[in-house]
């Protein structure tokens, strides 16, 4: 009997992840989603916790900071890493634009990764 491997295919998706090996993605898979989110969601929110990181991969976003001023994202941006290897707060509001697509990892899970490519 054949075992089911993990759908890798999302983290392709993720600029960082492009090139880890099948066995760190499979590993990976089963903390990842992919999202629909429709425009004008609020994805992150400043001073809220960092408990996954989002990675922007369709559609458009837009952050603003501390500063006030909105900056736009695109497909490739990554929401949520800093402050996760920080263990710390959104630095940023992000709100979709468009209709996004996102994946979603878990943060004990990209930290565990993050660590292994450090």
């Amino acid at each position: 009997m054949r075992k089911n491997r993990p759908d890798t295919q999302p983290l392709r998706l993720v600029p960082m992840l492009r090139d880890a090996n099948r066995r760190s993605l499979e590993a990976l898979a089963p903390h990842t989603d992919v999202v629909t989110v429709p425009a004008g969601r609020t994805v992150a929110e400043s001073g809220r916790t960092a408990r996954e990181l989002l990675v922007l991969v369709e559609g458009e976003a837009q952050k603003t900071g501390p500063d006030g001023l909105p900056h736009g994202l695109a497909a490739g941006a990554e929401i949520g890493a800093d402050e996760l290897r920080a263990h710390g707060q959104y630095e940023h509001t992000v709100v979709t634009r468009t209709d996004a697509t996102f994946v979603v990892i878990e943060g004990r899970a990209f930290r565990g990764i993050d660590r292994r490519a450090s």
